[in-house]
């Protein structure tokens, strides 16, 4: 099964495994859900933020949403301010590591008004 590219015809749907926008660096996918992929720390995050601390954040939201938008143009997926089309992901160093276990901490975000649940991600 195919997954890549559903809804804008390719994995990577600028080409590019990173862009930037308004002077962040993201990635944009489209495999299984669109998304966009950025670092915590270029929001001045940490990535160990609770949901709750996150959604009380107005200043990552006032900088998120609308590279979110920016995005969700980009990559072909139109306007995007009223969709859960396009979900937002954070990235960020994980909190331990072992050979065994090498984690990174991950971050899902929907549009609007809320941060979806936090699931830890190991790769």
């Amino acid at each position: 099964m195919d997954v890549s590219g559903g809804a804008t015809g390719a994995m990577f749907p600028t080409g590019n495994r990173v862009d930037m926008i308004d002077g962040i660096a993201v990635t944009r996918l489209d495999v299984v859900m669109p998304m966009v992929i950025a670092r915590a720390e270029d929001f001045g995050l940490t990535g160990t933020e609770t949901a709750a601390q996150l959604n009380d954040n107005r200043t990552f939201y006032e900088r998120m949403e609308p590279l979110r938008r920016k995005a969700g143009a980009l990559m072909g997926t139109g306007d995007v301010s009223a969709s859960v089309t396009l979900k937002f992901g954070l990235l960020a160093p994980a909190l331990f590591h072992t050979v065994e276990l090498p984690s990174l901490a991950r971050r899902h975000r929907l549009p609007a008004p809320r941060i979806h649940s936090i699931v830890p991600w190991h790769s």
